[in-house]
């Protein structure tokens, strides 16, 4: 519980700093006078609201995908995974370009295997997937190792988007 924890206390610090330096912004802007303590009760309590908010969802959105420990890479927006796989490299871009989802995404082939950019799309600013495939010998199998993380590295909470990617892409490639 402490990674679960630690992602509060971030969000609600980010939050709550944002949403203060704005609002001096905006009240400088406007020549409104600043009180301090109605300043600091509204920046503390959207701090608060947003980061249980957003963290929570983030939470509930892991435990649908079948996390049970929330761990720091459980609760991290960038996911990772390797496994080999008894495809080819062939056959494994092939079913990725076939696919009903992935095929809708932008896909580029880099020297030692895919990107992937995903659009915008209600849950978030969008992705960047990188597939890598190694196969030392041709009787060896297929190593794949999958890392998905969003567009804005500042993303703190990412609904459990790039965890559905990457066992996606798992299920798919396996």
């Amino acid at each position: 519980m402490k990674a679960a924890t630690l992602l509060y206390s971030k969000s609600f610090l980010v939050t709550t700093i944002s949403f203060g330096v704005l609002m001096i912004i905006f009240d400088y802007a406007t020549g409104s006078d600043i009180e301090l303590f109605s300043f600091l009760l509204t920046i503390v309590l959207f701090g608060l609201t947003m980061s249980l908010v957003f963290v929570s969802l983030q939470i509930s959105e892991l435990k649908r995908l079948g996390v049970e420990e929330l761990t720091a890479e459980s609760l991290s927006v960038e996911q990772h995974r390797s496994f080999t796989s008894s495809l080819t490299k062939q056959k494994a871009v092939e079913r990725i370009n076939i696919d009903p989802a992935f095929s809708k995404m932008k896909i580029r082939k880099t020297a030692s295997g895919l990107r992937i950019k995903t659009p915008i799309t209600l849950k978030s600013f969008g992705e960047v997937i990188n597939i890598e495939f190694n196969q030392p010998l041709a009787n060896d199998p297929l190593k794949i190792s999958i890392s998905s993380r969003p567009k804005i590295k500042t993303t703190m909470v990412d609904l459990g988007k790039n965890m559905e990617n990457v066992n996606s892409l798992y299920q798919l490639l396996k």
